[in-house]
């Protein structure tokens, strides 16, 4: 684990989680809030399951594609209890989803490297920034 200092004097204790491509399933903890997970060639389905948001106010973290996904790749991200909230803004290419309430956020197959999302809980739910040069890589479940 690395330790720095931000541009406004906040200490950034961020941990980087390099997901393997074998890769199919993957829980935070609080524990862990502050890290950056990187996506490496992830081969097959992979689920991320965030923090239950009722003990995890203050967690955050950021889901990075480090390296291509392989062509069925594709990344599910939802919180312990898959009904729980997730708050979303999305700019996909030149495509923006705005405030959308969502149970699991999905980054698609062949995903290229920077696509990234950042997530915030605040106690009652999470909030979702994404961002990706392609339309439709990120979308959702309702």
């Amino acid at each position: 684990m690395s330790t720095s200092i931000s541009p406004l004097g906040q200490t950034n204790n961020a941990q980087i989680i390099s997901l393997p491509s074998t890769t199919t399933a993957y829980t935070l903890s609080t524990a862990q809030s502050g890290s950056i997970v990187q996506l490496n060639a992830i081969a097959a389905a992979c689920t991320i399951t965030l923090p239950p948001i009722a003990s995890s106010a203050g967690f955050n973290c950021r889901i990075v594609v480090g390296t291509v996904l392989g062509a069925a790749g594709a990344i599910t991200i939802t919180t312990a209890a898959a009904s729980a909230l997730i708050y979303a803004t999305v700019i996909n290419g030149t495509t923006t989803t705005a405030g959308a309430t969502r149970t699991q956020v999905l980054v698609a197959v062949s995903a290229p490297v920077g696509v990234n999302l950042e997530f915030t809980c605040d106690g009652n739910s999470y909030m979702c920034n994404g961002r990706s040069t392609t339309n439709t890589i990120i979308t959702f479940n309702a």
